[in-house]
């Protein structure tokens, strides 16, 4: 029921995968080999899938490994199955799954080892170990051979080791060198082999993106920057809003900690060149674990409280459907004012 469409860079990610296929359209484009595994394992899979269904293939799975880790970090911090559940909804129907989930790009595979990180992160809070830095840490590492916007795993972890235990400043410190050590290792790796054989690093490319967007995210307009806020969520935002009201109201003290952590890993976004929903979606984590507790409601008849709720979140996804084929429609004409 979600329109495959393709997008800017899905052009590239075919044309890179045709030539190293060897194929006479092909074209390589530097930026997208700096993440060589989505392309690699198309090539593989070249003799059963087209490139673009390759792509579309790998999506799938992190679509469904993905929506399971959020329903798993949910319970975690709030041990509420039903929430979790919501949790999950408010993920897949969020407008950039909807419009960029399942089509010729690689962004779900970013999620998917950003939430991973996350989730064997969170097992640091039940127990300090070493183990637990170095698999979150090398699991975000490799996942930055499919997709960038994991790079906001290391800030997670960081935030979290601070803020979230009572470990002495030299003990956070060397828990963070574990987990950045085994996090740069797959990046250097692959950086070094791709320098040897292309010249180009992700030190060009950031330049390069940020030279081309004339100033980077600074000079888009306000108003753009919170119109691309608003429809990573749409209606949803109001589920945050009502989560965030009534965890300040009930003061949990720790897991307010733990919301802060999230907090400052979404921001990550702001680092990039432009702000598009689907880079601010790396605030899913946090969106979900927010909006979903917004969602519960208590009064004193059960049923009432489930026909609310389940009457909200379908609202919710009804309108990111509208949303996103308006659009299809009218969005270009929309970007060119704003």
């Amino acid at each position: 029921f979600v329109p495959r469409f393709n997008h800017t860079d899905t052009q590239q990610y075919i044309s890179t995968i045709d030539y190293i296929l060897d194929k006479g359209e092909g074209e390589l484009f530097l930026h997208r080999i700096l993440k060589p595994l989505p392309i690699l394992i198309s090539v593989f899979l070249n003799p059963i899938l087209s490139p673009a269904n390759s792509l579309i293939f790998q999506n799938l799975i992190f679509y469904f490994l993905s929506v399971l880790l959020i329903f798993f970090i949910v319970f975690r911090i709030y041990q509420n199955e039903k929430q979790a559940f919501y949790a999950t909804v408010l993920y897949v129907g969020a407008y950039p799954m909807l419009a960029y989930g399942l089509a010729v790009l690689t962004d779900l595979s970013g999620w998917f080892f950003y939430l991973l990180s996350v989730f064997l992160s969170l097992n640091f809070l039940k127990k300090n170990s070493f183990k637990t830095a170095l698999s979150a840490g090398f699991i975000a590492g490799l996942g930055m051979l499919f997709k960038e916007s994991t790079a906001a795993a290391p800030i997670f972890f960081a935030s979290l080791v601070f803020i979230a235990t009572q470990l002495k400043v030299k003990e956070k410190l060397k828990y963070i060198f574990v987990f950045g050590t085994a996090f740069l290792l797959p990046v250097v790796i692959n950086s070094f082999f791709i320098y040897k054989i292309y010249s180009y690093s992700y030190l060009h490319w950031y330049r390069d993106v940020w030279h081309y967007q004339e100033g980077g995210i600074y000079a888009y307009s306000f108003l753009r920057i919170l119109i691309e806020i608003g429809r990573v969520f749409a209606l949803g935002w109001v589920f945050v809003l009502l989560g965030a009201l009534k965890e300040f109201s009930i003061k949990n003290k720790e897991r307010l900690k733990i919301l802060i952590v999230f907090l400052f890993a979404s921001l990550s976004f702001f680092l990039w060149s432009f702000p598009h929903n689907r880079i601010i979606f790396i605030a899913a984590p946090i969106l979900t674990l927010l909006g979903s507790f917004g969602l519960l409601r208590k009064t004193n008849n059960p049923k009432i409280n489930i026909v609310i709720e389940l009457i909200s979140l379908s609202f919710y996804v009804l309108v990111n459907y509208f949303l996103l084929e308006f659009l299809l429609r009218y969005g270009i004409f929309l970007q060119n004012k704003f």
